[in-house]
């Protein structure tokens, strides 16, 4: 069994110098294994008919409890919008309650409940070789109403019919509604009450996490189609802390010589992680192949489920973020630029980003105009204060809403906001930073209550006479990624196309 982080980390120590420029080493020795990682174990069938599984464990732990994840698709069924397989795996965060996490293939609708025992078999029979505790195991899978988790094993039960537990949250085509936080609390607690052994922790729950490995570093590595894993030091968070990004070559790269390139960042949405921006790199690789873009580095940033991008409000009660924006202006573009072939300069650099994200990618490109020439905000969530339906997503960051305090929450926020770094940096952005604004005419942020939270901050802009595109994508609620990625809509590659035109 590899350890997961030393494996992926030797691997970035030893680029070859066509691809990395001295890559800088981690201080003080190797960072801590949190995660093992077991991938692509053959539990049935042989060559092009191989079923396979992912199993992750925490680093040290002895025996733990062992909960499957069972896919939507088989591997027999159309791919869908990038959320179907074995990877990526929604129940990914649960390694930090103490449980074994897997994920499997299994071959065709008909034949799951035959492959998942198989699968079973195969655990089984490689328990003590696995490190798990195969005698406690559970099944999490989407159902037609939301999530069942059921006990499949259990030494510790009365016997009779195992316990199971039915999540109603209707269509949840990301799993958003599955990681919530009541979600994610309700299906720990059945766990920890029904096999033992882990137990529900706040610091772990994916809209409350604090700083374990899972928020900086996904623990899931195997890397989408046309990208890489990688670690990287974030001294912003103390000695020998790391993250991890994805990021995606262009064609060519590799002997290109010293041929250097404009990077795109993508920032990704609240509960979401690096793998989010799947659907972009296929999209601009797509287009850099056609010659329709300019050959572009891609990187997908790992950044706090809650963060808002910005530096949190740590003084306050209640607050679980972390100096988001230090680790991705201090840490991460450095780390970028220093290990790979970019173009340092602010009108080689891009941000994207979809929701919270797209709040990111506005105030990091307003606030740091020396560092980013483009930002592009898809269903930005441009929101005021007043605006936000889970007033947790705020509290996390900017700090509690109860009245001897939400005051002064209030004022970090509006701090934060995009249009504070936009009024404050208003001569540096005119006629320099390229700005796009994207929103469906189905999302709230379209039309909330009346209020038109998008158009409101256009006309924001336009106020301050930093020119922009506003956009309105007909048809489309607030996942605009879902939409570009299954081609409901097409994505509109002119803007950075504009931009990195002049670097062909």
């Amino acid at each position: 069994m590899k350890h997961l982080l030393s494996a992926i980390l030797a691997v970035a120590l030893l680029l070859p110098a066509a691809i990395a420029n001295a890559a800088p080493e981690f201080k003080g020795g190797p960072p801590p294994e949190p995660f093992v990682l077991t991938s692509g174990l053959v539990y049935s069938g042989q060559g092009e008919k191989s079923l396979r599984l992912d199993l992750y464990k925490e680093h040290g732990a002895v025996k733990p409890p062992l909960v499957i994840w069972l896919p939507r698709r088989g591997v027999g069924q159309a791919p869908g919008a990038g959320l179907d397989g074995r990877f990526p795996m929604p129940i990914a965060a649960w390694l930090g309650s103490h449980y074994a996490v897997a994920s499997l293939d299994y071959a065709t609708p008909a034949s799951k409940a035959q492959n998942l025992e198989e699968a079973l078999a195969y655990l089984t029979a490689r328990a003590e070789e696995l490190g798990i505790d195969a005698t406690n195991v559970a099944l999490a899978e989407a159902t037609d109403k939301g999530y069942s988790l059921r006990v499949l094993r259990q030494t510790h039960g009365s016997g009779g019919i195992l316990p199971r537990l039915e999540l109603t949250v209707g269509n949840d085509v990301d799993y958003r509604l599955l990681q919530s936080p009541a979600n994610t609390k309700t299906a720990l607690d059945f766990l920890a009450a029904q096999l033992g052994g882990g137990a529900y922790d706040a610091a772990f729950n994916p809209l409350t996490m604090a700083h374990p490995p899972t928020a900086w570093a996904d623990p899931i590595t195997n890397a989408p189609v046309g990208t890489q894993y990688h670690l990287y030091l974030t001294p912003s968070r103390g000695a020998g802390a790391f993250g991890s990004y994805l990021i995606a070559l262009p064609d060519g790269y590799n002997v290109s010589g010293r041929r250097r390139y404009p990077v795109l960042y993508y920032l990704h949405g609240g509960g979401g992680s690096q793998r989010e921006g799947g659907w972009l790199v296929a999209r601009l690789q797509q287009a850099m192949r056609s010659e329709t873009m300019p050959p572009a580095i891609i990187v997908l940033v790992q950044a706090l489920p809650i963060g808002w991008y910005c530096n949190a409000n740590t003084s306050a009660p209640g607050v679980l973020s972390g100096q988001v924006e230090d680790v991705l202006v201090r840490d991460l573009v450095p780390h970028i630029d220093a290990t790979w072939r970019t173009i340092a300069k602010p009108q080689a650099r891009g941000l994207e980003g979809w929701s919270m994200g797209g709040f990111g990618a506005l105030r990091l490109a307003f606030k740091h105009p020396e560092l980013f020439g483009h930002a592009s905000s898809l269903a930005g969530a441009v929101i005021d204060w007043e605006d936000e339906h889970n007033t947790q997503y705020l509290v996390n960051t900017f700090g509690p809403n109860d009245t001897a305090h939400v005051a002064d929450s209030k004022a970090w926020f509006d701090a934060a906001h995009p249009r504070k770094a936009a009024v404050d940096n208003i001569a540096l952005l005119k006629g320099r930073t390229h700005v796009r604004l994207l929103v469906g005419d189905q999302d709230w942020l379209y039309d909330n209550h009346g209020k038109p939270i998008t158009k409101l901050f256009s006309q924001q802009l336009t106020t301050l006479g930093i020119a922009h595109e506003y956009g309105v994508v007909q048809g489309v609620g607030h996942m605009l990624p879902q939409a570009f990625g299954d081609g409901t809509v097409a994505y509109p590659l002119d803007f950075w196309r504009a931009a990195f035109e002049s670097f062909k």
